[in-house]
């Protein structure tokens, strides 16, 4: 083949980079040790990335109560009673809010003679109240998973981090031996973790 044919087809922008090019995961564990190794922390730093959790619930069923000669219809309905108070717990309500809201969906029925007498605004406030605690359980839950310190990335940066780790691989891959099934194995690993149905 002709030499100047190939100088000619020589592009100098398509070689290899010359440096180590360093990739989000690199950067990612580098901020995680520069964290750990930071010294000067104060106290309100600390209580900023404080972050809260659902507390745990005792769910008592009351199908468990039922005793004696019960028909289907009452115990269905004692069920979805319960899966209803369990559902409401999970949104973060104390028990007394919960027999408020029970008490308030079930209009048809008088209220108990305990709750005679106090004000409708104040009920209504109480209740506004809960349904914002609802609403926002539901919003919560209608959000994708989010991880603490999780960075999104574009969809330009998620192609080079993939171009990048292939290389990688190729590169590892290319020291071990060529008849070594360890190899085969690692290659199809590392390069599945960058695939969009395993991205996170």
């Amino acid at each position: 083949m002709d030499l100047s044919l190939q100088k000619k087809r020589w592009r100098p922008e398509i070689a290899p980079p010359d440096e180590e090019v360093i990739t989000e995961g690199q950067k990612q564990l580098k901020n995680l040790l520069d964290k750990q190794l930071q010294k000067d922390v104060t106290i309100q730093q600390q209580l900023s990335q404080k972050r809260t959790f659902t507390s745990a619930s005792a769910h008592c069923p009351a199908v468990n109560s039922l005793s004696g000669l019960t028909s289907l219809d009452q115990f269905q309905e004692v069920d979805k009673l319960d899966a209803y108070t369990e559902e409401l717990k999970k949104c973060g309500l104390t028990d007394e809010e919960i027999q408020l809201k029970m008490m308030a969906d079930d209009s048809n029925k008088p209220q108990k003679k305990r709750n005679f007498g106090i004000d409708p605004s104040i009920m209504e406030e109480r209740l506004q109240k809960i349904q914002e605690k609802i609403e926002k359980k539901n919003v919560d839950l209608d959000q994708k998973d989010k991880f603490h310190g999780q960075k999104a990335l574009t969809r330009h940066e998620m192609e080079l981090e993939r171009s990048l780790l292939r290389t990688k691989v190729k590169l590892a891959a290319n020291k071990l031996p060529a008849n070594n099934e360890f190899s085969c194995i690692f290659i199809d690993y590392e390069l599945k973790l960058f695939e969009p149905d395993c991205i996170i």
